[in-house]
């Protein structure tokens, strides 16, 4: 997980994002804005799902710096780079990061397979004060990531000495973190342990169990599967207690259930050993230092506050007040999900045009009734820029898992959100 730079958000621009859900009007922004540097990829991921649409499109540095410079005068506080092709794949990467740190904004972070993650490059991650890389390795053995992958095992092997190479030498610096995801279907969910060994063995700050959506029918799992796999989460889970482990999901099946299920059983057992037995447990946990105990404990209260918090509330996206995506092709879709809904271009118009233009008002004004009509809310022909993934509760496998989860920890912002657009109903 990433928190698309919400730390980096300043109390007035909570303010001006709060203001504008309660008008739908736009006072600010965009704060964060992500950029899909070039649609090309060194691996070929068996199930990308932008593979066919690639037409070789590529944002040219002339292009980024005049970004860079728009960013600049509206106050976008981080920028990330990812995308349908591999972000570090543009022809003129070390360029592309020298223009970017110039700018003096943050990358927040960068989602890449690590294959171009050389030293070059990762010097000039530094440079661009970013916070954290997400590495897909999706697989936890050589054997299946050039089998998921469809490349040799020497890139294996050669994103596995990146991600060594990024940690060490960040030194005494806490950051880039990395962050390794794993995606996990139906032919590799026995290999669990082995992702998790492989986190901890690279030592990892964190590890995102994601899966495979759209897979055809042969190959999504049955119950029995989902049930073993349940159980190897379980083991994991066990041994990590949310130290690395940021999120599980999966956009195949909804299992949030089997994970509730499995935290409600850790808690039960660790309540039934006294208070006594669970001070010695946290005092003699090996491997870890007080303070990295008391914070994780810190993580976990909080953790348990925002899981009641979701439980009587709608998960409400707030994404038209907060940033927008460009892609490589210069399009502005409406979000990182719904790509083919498009709301400008960057060759066209400048990004305060777009952010402030038709699109974007409807756009506000639509999901502006979505959050404040909740479960009244009915969508009608007009609204063509919101979908059911938008509006669904938080607990159907149709919502969109992206809508809360970068601002979810800030607390005291999600209470003042709930107060303003209310639980759902009997929440």
């Amino acid at each position: 997980m990433n928190d698309l730079g919400w730390p980096l958000v300043t109390s007035a621009d909570k303010d001006a994002i709060l203001l504008g859900v309660e008008s739908g009007g736009c006072f600010g922004g965009p704060y964060h804005v992500e950029l899909h540097p070039t649609d090309r990829c060194t691996t070929r991921c068996f199930f990308c799902s932008t593979r066919w649409r690639r037409e070789r499109a590529e944002l040219p540095l002339e292009t980024i710096a005049a970004l860079g410079r728009q960013m600049q005068e509206a106050g976008t506080r981080s920028i990330l780079l990812s995308g349908g092709g591999e972000p570090l794949a543009h022809r003129k990467t070390e360029a592309m990061l020298e223009i970017l740190a110039a700018t003096g904004i943050p990358l927040c972070d960068v989602t890449t397979n690590g294959v171009g993650l050389t030293a070059p490059v990762r010097a000039l991650l530094r440079e661009a004060r970013c916070g954290q890389v997400i590495i897909s390795l999706n697989c936890g053995t050589e054997a299946e990531y050039t089998a998921m992958m469809q490349v040799g095992p020497r890139v294996f092997h050669r994103v596995l000495d990146h991600a060594r190479a990024l940690v060490a030498e960040r030194g005494r610096r806490k950051t880039p973190k990395l962050v390794l995801q794993f995606l996990v279907y139906k032919k590799n969910y026995r290999t669990i342990p082995a992702m998790y060994a492989r986190a901890r063995e690279l030592k990892a700050d964190g590890v995102v169990f994601n899966g495979l959506a759209y897979l055809p029918k042969e190959m999504q799992m049955d119950r029995a599967e989902t049930r073993e796999m349940l159980d190897l989460f379980d083991g994991v889970l066990r041994e990590d207690e949310y130290r690395r482990i940021l999120g599980i999901c999966s956009f195949e099946q909804d299992f949030a259930e089997g994970i509730c299920a499995i935290e409600r059983r850790m808690g039960d057992e660790r309540s039934s050993r006294g208070a006594f037995r669970r001070a010695a447990d946290f005092l003699l946990r090996p491997g870890y230092t007080l303070g990295e105990k008391l914070e994780h404990r810190g993580r976990m209260k909080r953790r348990a506050e925002v899981t009641a918090l979701l439980g009587r509330h709608r998960d409400p996206c707030i994404r038209p007040w907060y940033g927008l995506t460009v892609r490589s092709d210069g399009a502005v879709p409406v979000c990182c999900v719904r790509q083919h809904v498009l709301m400008g271009s960057v060759h066209e118009q400048t990004l305060g045009e777009i952010w402030r233009g038709e699109a974007f008002g409807r756009y506000r004004e639509q999901m502006r009734r979505v959050l404040l009509e909740g479960d009244g809310y009915q969508r009608n022909a007009a609204d063509d820029l919101v979908s059911v993934a938008c509006c669904s509760d938080s607990r159907g496998i149709q919502r969109c898992p992206f809508r809360s989860f970068y601002y979810r920890d800030d607390l005291p912002f999600f209470r003042r959100l709930e107060k303003m657009v209310g639980p759902t109903e009997g929440g």
